[in-house]
């Protein structure tokens, strides 16, 4: 059985808009409704849990109409990522084998995708997307900066697979500020991370210039 996890708990406040960024639209739909559609299309998961803040339960239960044919969850998150995601854990199928973790503001990505990070969660027992940097990067120490070789660096996406039970142990250790992600605390526990070819539109939609983006995206999309 594959779940899914779509995290939406968030505040957004790097949006600057009065509502949380997951639920403004592009186009007639909200983010969070174009993440969910990309995840039922996909016709790979039995069941998508949907983390909310508590403020916005009955958003999500307008989300579940859209989708009548979906086994959708809906779950409360908690005061950090972390607990979020350890909540929705518990609201998992207990005979789960590979669970999903995705940001909801990450709405473009295409089904080969979803089965390539699949695939390669059946083959190593993870997998974590991953993009190469293009960009010079540097590193801040104090008052200097020092040049890095791009090479062995990657930038990271999601959505990130693990096995559903080595992850509820992994999420069975303590809240740590150093948990940027789900493989971070995977790999905390002793698990291995694989890396997956990432996809470059697979941005996580952060600032109003992202939005702009991603409504000049949607719209291609329609006219392709």
């Amino acid at each position: 059985m594959t779940s899914a996890i779509i995290v939406a708990a968030g505040e957004g406040k790097r949006m600057g808009s009065a509502i949380p960024k997951q639920f403004l639209k592009i186009g007639e739909h909200t983010i969070l409704w174009h993440t969910v559609n990309g995840f039922v299309t996909s016709a790979i998961f039995e069941e998508i849990i949907i983390v909310l803040s508590k403020y916005y339960l009955d958003e999500g239960v307008e989300l579940q109409k859209s989708f009548p044919h979906q086994n959708i969850i809906l779950c409360q998150g908690g005061e950090q990522r972390f607990h979020s995601v350890k909540n929705a854990l518990a609201k998992v199928a207990k005979n789960c084998q590979a669970v999903f973790i995705h940001d909801a503001v990450r709405p473009f990505f295409s089904t080969e995708f979803l089965q390539k990070c699949l695939t390669t969660w059946q083959k190593n027992g993870s997998a974590i997307p991953s993009i190469a940097i293009n960009d010079s990067i540097r590193k801040i120490v104090g008052e200097k900066s020092i040049a890095q070789a791009r090479e062995f660096f990657r930038s990271i996406q999601t959505p990130q697979v693990f096995d559903y039970k080595k992850l509820v142990a992994a999420y069975g250790q303590d809240y740590r500020t150093s948990y940027t992600d789900d493989a971070s605390v995977y790999e905390q526990a002793g698990e291995q991370i694989f890396l997956v070819e990432g996809e470059v539109e697979n941005i996580k939609i952060t600032t109003p210039a992202d939005l702009d983006w991603a409504t000049f995206k949607l719209r291609k999309n329609l006219e392709d």
